[in-house]
């Protein structure tokens, strides 16, 4: 009887688990068909030109006007180039692909709750594992094909890899380890905190007898050789896709340009401005969570401290040869000490790439760190389930909250600065940040003060059904602040749509023509040569290259031209090249005799 029950409860955990999975999955692909093509230009763009450079395709014309961008997730969407010949189905694909990112992160981030908080019902914990996966952050990025769904479910692994190698140590594991935080790491360069950090976890347990020497070797030694591994994909991209044709804006995503950056610390002025940052970064962390990060933060700084003090103190009885100490290990201690390194290193170097704000965004940057946020939402949900100190964590929220709030927007005041990207900080309301003055700060402050109330409330009475309210209201205030960041998503594809058309003409012609973006100048990056890779994207097979608008008479005369509508080079052309589609802020042009005018005025008619 009892062993029925064992098995009936089984049954009804992974019949919720696989319904969840697929809502969560139903839920991020139920726009594909308002989702199309890059909008996100820089960033999107370079992770396809990647994957389509891994795939055999010369994308480096326009690719080559961008900084470096790591090449990841272009490895994931490398097979996509071979699968569909349309580029639209291709990005699709791509969505698809985060939606099934998120949901196997949903399973993960669930398996972890189980072993790290064995007193709270998994009917419970997998409901919170569905609330922290509808952070705005998640939903957002899931409809835009870049690397942030995919860090998602890596750090996860990562995450619950951790776990596993502290309840039995295994070389297999350690080996995994190395790969998956080399991986983080080639998704992009900032996680090289991650590596720091889940290094520094291994060196723990061995200090603690919990791994043996060759456990230590095994993990170094795939690090080291995929870091070989990486050094020769990185510099093949370096040489033959992201070509330095544009002074050094190669390096703008690279350690030589963030050394420079990172360099201004040491002033008093870069200091404060240090500070500054990371105090933006702390209030749009705390805030968009309703006050759950810095339950788990407050909990993992005490975990960091017993870890200090446990190392300090075995090797002071080392140094005494004790034999015995009462400094002894305490089971995922090392995770949690992954934990909170992982955390303090991404928001660290997020505040340090960006010391020089030159938008509000970038005060209040979330986009650097928040893919950790679902374990972190998690693991305070428990711990305020857990502790009896529901109104000294309440307080110490408000405070923290109120304080950051208000330095944030003396610092904003400070700056002066008014642009923002709605995708850099999606966990907060997009109605405030189209507000023209600072005093969204304290809009999103007492809204996120306001739930944390509410759930104090609720959790306090410690009924059964209010642990659920409480799960629910959040997860009505993710959907809710998701819905106007969606919309932002939606109104960009929207607004590029147009360019497909540009794709149906293009696809009229023989691939055999070039094209050519045409720039101001070739004394810099014009920008508009890049901003048009859209063209590029539509047109995988082709070479989309930019051309100075002095270089015009070394072309062959049979080639396809971009221009801006607005450029005055536009009337210069008129007496050689006809306009055959003005699309979106620039046209098409093609020489209005010879072979290539042939073939478009024998085809046109089939648009």
């Amino acid at each position: 009887m009892i062993c029925l029950t064992k098995n009936n409860r089984y049954d009804k955990e992974k019949i919720l688990l696989g319904v969840f999975a697929l809502i969560i999955f139903g839920y991020l692909i139920y726009r594909l068909d308002t989702l199309k093509m890059v909008t996100v230009v820089y960033d999107e763009f370079s992770y396809w030109a990647t994957g389509a450079y891994f795939a055999g395709k010369d994308w480096s014309g326009i690719a080559s006007c961008s900084s470096y961008y790591a090449y990841g997730y272009g490895l994931i969407l490398t097979p996509l180039f071979w699968i569909f010949d349309n580029p639209i189905t291709m990005y699709r694909a791509a969505i698809t692909l985060n939606a099934i990112f998120v949901s196997i992160s949903f399973l993960l981030l669930y398996d972890c709750g189980r072993i790290l908080f064995r007193n709270i019902s998994k009917e419970l914990l997998i409901f919170v594992s569905f609330c922290s996966l509808s952070y705005p952050s998640i939903i957002m990025n899931s409809q835009v094909a870049w690397t942030e769904c995919v860090m998602t479910l890596v750090i996860l692994v990562i995450i619950r890899l951790c776990i596993q190698l502290e309840k039995k140590k295994s070389l297999f594991v350690c080996m995994l380890l190395s790969v998956f935080v080399v991986y983080m790491y080639m998704l992009h360069q900032r996680n090289i905190g991650i590596v720091i950090a889940a290094s520094i976890y291994i060196l723990y347990l061995f200090f603690y007898k919990r791994l043996k020497l060759k456990d230590v070797i095994i993990y170094f030694g795939f690090l080291l050789i995929m870091f070989f591994i990486h050094s020769k994909l990185k510099e093949s991209l370096n040489n033959n896709l992201w070509k330095v044709n544009v002074g050094n804006a190669v390096n703008m995503n690279d350690y030589s340009a963030q050394i420079q950056v990172a360099s201004q610390i040491f002033s008093f002025e870069g200091i404060g401005r240090f500070l500054a940052a990371l105090c933006g970064r702390f209030f749009y962390s705390i805030t968009s969570t309703y006050g759950l990060a810095l339950i788990s933060l407050i909990y993992l700084l005490i975990k960091f401290k017993d870890c200090i003090i446990g190392i300090i103190g075995k090797l002071y009885g080392i140094i005494k040869r004790r034999t015995k100490n009462s400094q002894d290990y305490i089971q995922f201690t090392g995770t949690y000490l992954f934990l909170f390194l992982s955390f303090m290193a991404l928001i660290s170097i997020s505040a340090i790439s960006m010391l020089n704000p030159g938008r509000i965004d970038t005060l209040i940057y979330g986009r650097y760190h928040e893919f950790i946020f679902p374990i972190y939402i998690l693991m305070g949900f428990c711990l305020f389930i857990e502790t009896k100190k529901h109104c000294q964590y309440t307080i110490f929220n408000i405070l923290f909250i109120g304080i950051t709030a208000l330095i944030t927007f003396m610092i904003l005041n400070s700056y002066g600065v008014d642009t923002v990207i709605f995708n850099a900080i999606p966990g907060l309301f997009y109605s405030f940040l189209r507000m023209n003055n600072y005093f969204f700060v304290f809009y999103a402050a007492l809204i996120s003060i306001a739930v944390i109330f509410v759930i104090t409330f609720l959790i306090h009475r410690n009924f059964k059904q209010n642990k659920y309210i409480a799960i629910l209201i959040i997860f009505i205030m993710n959907i809710y602040i998701s819905q106007s960041v969606l919309e932002r998503v939606e109104w960009m594809q929207s607004s590029y749509a147009k360019s497909e058309e540009t794709m149906d003409i293009l696809n009229l012609l023989n691939n055999e023509y070039n094209i050519y973006c045409l720039e101001r100048s070739k004394n810099g990056l014009d920008d508009f040569a890049y901003r048009t890779a859209i063209i590029q994207f539509l047109q995988p097979d082709r070479k989309v290259q930019g051309l100075a608008i002095e270089d015009l008479d070394k072309i062959e005369r049979d080639s396809i031209l971009i221009i801006e509508n607005q450029s005055r080079f536009l009337a210069n052309l008129e007496n050689n090249y006809i306009i055959i589609k003005s699309v979106l802020n620039y046209s098409i042009l093609i020489p209005n005799s010879g072979g290539l005018y042939d073939e478009y005025t024998n085809n046109k008619y089939a648009l």
